[in-house]
């Protein structure tokens, strides 16, 4: 399983996820003393589960660590809600492929 931010650029990329399915599935996640709404999509390609996680901190222009004018700040908000939305993926997301205790990594791109 890949854990991977839904980058969607101000939602003007959305067509690069062609494929990509939304789970019906949403996971709340506390962090920063704020609860976040996490929503997944998936697909399956080459023996793999691909899962992209949507929420409104990686909907914006620019790369996944900043603009022109320098990085984000919210980067370590960012990464972090990335590696709990990744270890809440297997525990709330029934694929029917990976399974917990499968290996699974995070990561941006």
């Amino acid at each position: 399983m890949v854990v991977t931010p839904r980058y969607t650029n101000e939602k003007v990329d959305v067509s690069r996820y062609k494929g990509v399915a939304a789970l019906d599935k949403t996971v709340w996640t506390e962090l920063g003393g704020s609860w976040h709404e996490l929503k997944y999509h998936t697909t399956f390609s080459d023996g793999v589960d691909w899962v992209f996680l949507e929420h409104p901190c990686y909907q914006r222009a620019g790369t996944p660590y900043g603009t022109e004018a320098g990085p984000f700040t919210d980067n370590l908000f960012r990464f972090s809600l990335l590696c709990l939305a990744a270890l809440e993926a297997p525990l709330n997301l029934q694929l029917g492929r990976d399974r917990l205790g499968m290996r699974m990594r995070a990561w941006s791109y």
